[in-house]
């Protein structure tokens, strides 16, 4: 099985506790990827009070609000608060699923970097383009919504063999 990486950062006017308040909300996420939507409890969160290394939740993905897509068990394994959270989930699509968001201050507003680590457990040509779409979709979004330069580039996707790879196993 091919194992795909994909990177998007994107520069945002809004300050860093703005972006964070938006990118640890379910509401916020769900924005992100609309017309996909992950499904969880109203106003659910990524912050401390889900237990790290734990299961945070399990929910239908969904496209347009009601054609299931696919199912992810949520599992943050790193997290500090206002700058970064780095999930490892997995999905009926994805045997591996490793994202990081990181955000940063920068000189002109915030960064926001995305780095997405993941193996389809089936329909890997398929997945693998609709993934970094997706993504690209989110900074799309996080620039209208926020101001940005649109400085956008095609998502660079690495193809990579499971061996090596920071995470993949389970460790943060």
């Amino acid at each position: 099985m091919s194992t795909y990486r994909i990177r998007v950062v994107s520069r945002l006017d809004a300050d860093p506790e703005t972006i964070w308040s938006h990118a640890t909300s379910i509401d916020g996420v769900n924005l992100e990827l609309a017309p996909v939507r992950m499904h969880a409890p109203k106003g659910a969160r990524l912050d401390e009070s889900v237990p790290l290394g734990s299961p945070a939740g399990l929910g239908f993905v969904t496209l347009f609000g009601f054609l299931p897509i696919d199912f992810h068990e949520l599992r943050l394994v790193g997290y500090v608060k206002g700058r970064s959270f780095h999930e490892h989930s997995r999905t009926l699509l994805e045997s591996h699923w490793i994202h990081k968001r990181r955000i940063d201050p920068c000189s002109e507003g915030t960064r926001v970097e995305d780095d997405v680590t993941f193996q389809p457990r089936a329909f890997g040509a398929l997945v693998s383009r609709i993934v970094p779409r997706v993504f690209a979709r989110r900074h799309r979004y996080l620039r209208r919504r926020f101001g940005g330069p649109d400085d956008s580039r095609d998502v660079a996707v690495e193809t990579l063999t499971t061996h090596g790879i920071d995470g993949i196993d389970g460790s943060p």
